[in-house]
């Protein structure tokens, strides 16, 4: 589960902070959206919403950016390469920093960075046992510009292995620790599932040609991607998977079976539904496994091709403990402000530019003064009443003037 995400000096947003949080006061526990910690409180739903331009999407590509590079990097960079990130314009020569925090089989982790695009500077990670009392335990740190730049005081690492993790320096600690097992998995990471489109050139949720191969072979995701689809009324009574010979393998290819309420019937291919169809079944792949399993999903811009009817259903999914066992979470960028109406204010981020330096600017909405939870929300939204509303007037000036 995840708690908070910090993020500075990364595409539009500049060296000033942007935090976002998903834990809440007791008293803003209005409905069954929500978790509970300890003494602690989290919601399961998050929204962002903002103008065009504003940065919704270089929130979540921080995030996806970060666990990639846990995940990912030990095993995917070469020593010469530079990270594939950047920074603020303004800010070119500055650090960037990322923090996160968040729970992992019950124990809560923070981890922090510090990066260049040609150098990890600084790291550290913590954990609190669940249950304890003390303060948390620092598990590394490092800073290489301090003289002892790693310190790893309860792993037993090598001369040789210590000495290629910092001879790395794209590469965090934290991947190289992880990826040679001197740290022992952190299921989190693998929970933290994305639908975010960075090249701008493909569909969102895209379905892949290996998703396809692995749903024709499994039957039980093939019945609850079924049973969501008939909850929406789709007109789609089943899938049918037909086999194609190529060069060099057999391969399944999907179709979607229809029935007329007259009972005729007929079928077809993937690519020739509507990106509707597309899209909300591509979702619903994903979606099924983050609320079997637990963990995050995080989808930018989550009404493309899809109605907000259908988003509400998918969102509703995550509020039914009898679906959603793990507490598993969800986060989303959205311009279709209909979807804030069930949320409540602890739920709901707005962005916008900071006209000063057009730097990205993120708040939740209880920080807004005045503002209370029976109170509808997307009507004010757009009303203007709490920001992040794109000013159409320049339409205006700049035609007349």
């Amino acid at each position: 589960m995840l708690k908070s995400f910090t993020v500075s000096n990364f595409y539009s947003i500049g060296i000033e902070p942007q935090t976002l949080s998903f834990e809440v006061s007791k008293k803003d526990l209005l409905n069954d959206s929500f978790s509970e910690r300890g003494s602690s409180y989290f919601t399961l739903l998050a929204g962002i919403v903002g103008a065009n331009g504003s940065g919704k999407s270089n929130i979540l590509r921080g995030l996806s950016f970060l666990i990639s590079l846990i995940k990912d990097s030990y095993h995917t960079h070469s020593t010469d390469a530079n990270l594939s990130y950047r920074t603020h314009s303004l800010y070119s020569h500055e650090d960037s920093f990322m923090e996160i925090e968040f729970f992992n089989q019950g124990d809560l982790y923070r981890y922090t960075i510090i990066f260049t695009r040609e150098q990890i500077k600084q790291e550290v990670l913590t954990k609190k046992a669940q249950g304890q009392k003390t303060r948390p335990v620092q598990i590394f740190s490092l800073n290489r510009e301090a003289k002892n730049n790693l310190k790893i005081p309860n792993i037993d690492i090598n001369k040789v292995d210590k000495q290629r993790f910092l001879d790395r320096q794209n590469v965090p600690i934290l991947s190289g620790l992880l990826s040679t097992g001197y740290l022992p998995k952190i299921v989190f990471f693998n929970q933290c599932h994305f639908s975010i489109d960075t090249n701008y050139t493909i569909l969102r949720h895209f379905v892949s040609f290996s998703t396809v191969q692995e749903l024709s072979e499994n039957q039980a995701l093939q019945r609850k991607t079924m049973n969501l689809l008939k909850t929406v009324d789709m007109a789609i009574t089943g899938l049918v998977f037909d086999d194609y010979i190529g060069k060099d393998e057999n391969i399944k290819l999907l179709k979607f079976k229809h029935k007329t309420d007259t009972g005729r019937e007929f079928e077809l291919f993937f690519g020739e539904e509507s990106h509707g169809t597309q899209a909300a079944f591509g979702l619903f792949l994903k979606i099924i496994p983050v609320l079997e399993n637990g963990g995050i999903m995080v989808i930018d811009e989550i009404e493309t091709n899809i109605h907000p009817h259908l988003i509400q259903k998918m969102l509703s999914l995550f509020l039914d403990k009898k679906i959603n066992k793990h507490n598993a979470q969800i986060l989303f960028t959205t311009h279709q402000a209909l979807l804030l109406k069930e949320l409540t204010k602890t739920q709901i981020f707005v962005i916008e530019k900071n006209k000063e330096n057009l730097s990205t600017e993120l708040y939740r909405l209880d920080e807004v003064e005045g503002v209370r939870n029976d109170e509808n929300h997307a009507q004010k939204y757009l009303n203007g009443a709490y920001g992040g509303i794109p000013d159409i007037d320049w339409l205006a000036r700049g035609f007349y003037n």
